[in-house]
């Protein structure tokens, strides 16, 4: 496989839980493109712990670039957010503070409370898709009320949202009640995209090529394909349809 699209890595330096240094973030985009990837959209997160604004975003992205290709390393490198959904979100919409994961502004990646999917998750993004903006909610394998009644995550496509799997769940990386969760998503289609959510290299690497690779197994290479493809129109700014 070649040509990978990553939506969602931790690849940026000091900005959230991802490498502390530079010398890591370099360690870390070198291991993606031993797996093929070639193009990355850097998702830091913005929540409760860390605020990363779209123009911080933006400037550390075209900086880390500049320093890849003067490594000579061939990774395309594109701005995006990790976005924690709260009554907030809108405001910082208003305040044009949101860093989506493709140049139309049409997708962002969201993610819910550990535990829950909030009671105002539905106005927020019903309010997202009357502007057109299509949430990406991001490993609803790994929420807990979405792993007690996985058939939640119907109602929020039917909002209007898509997901994307954690390639690391299905490889079993963060539980066995997480990776049945993924597969059981995966193999429903309530799944759009797989994504690395790498965060470094000893913590939660990449990995995915390993995770496409079990799904052409479990599933046939045109669901990867599929996948793939998902993954290369989002950060075009094509439509997905479900």
């Amino acid at each position: 496989m070649t040509g990978l699209v990553d939506l969602h890595c931790h690849l940026l330096p000091h900005l959230d839980d991802g490498p502390d240094s530079v010398a890591d973030s370099l360690a870390l985009a070198r291991v993606a493109v031993q797996q093929g990837i070639t193009q990355i959209v850097c998702t830091p997160h913005d929540n409760h712990y860390f605020h990363n604004s779209r123009e911080q975003v933006t400037t550390i992205v075209t900086a880390f670039q500049q320093y890849l290709t003067q490594q000579q390393i061939n990774l395309e490198l594109l701005p995006g957010q990790e976005l924690y959904l709260d009554a907030e979100t809108l405001t910082k919409l208003a305040q044009d503070q949101l860093s989506f994961i493709d140049p139309q502004k049409h997708y962002l990646l969201i993610e819910f409370p550990e535990m829950e999917v909030p009671n105002y998750a539905l106005e927020v993004i019903s309010e997202l898709i009357a502007r057109q903006i299509t949430p990406i909610i991001v490993h609803p394998e790994r929420n807990g009320s979405l792993i007690k009644n996985p058939n939640e995550l119907f109602e929020l496509l039917s909002w209007g949202c898509l997901a994307q799997v954690s390639a690391g769940s299905l490889l079993g990386k963060f539980g066995l009640k997480v990776k049945k969760t993924g597969w059981w998503m995966l193999k429903r289609h309530a799944i759009q995209f797989v994504a690395s959510d790498a965060h470094g290299i000893q913590k939660r690497t990449f990995c995915l090529r390993e995770a496409y690779q079990k799904i052409a197994r479990r599933m046939g290479e045109a669901q990867v394909a599929q996948l793939q493809s998902a993954a290369q129109k989002v950060i075009n700014g094509q439509q997905i349809l479900l």
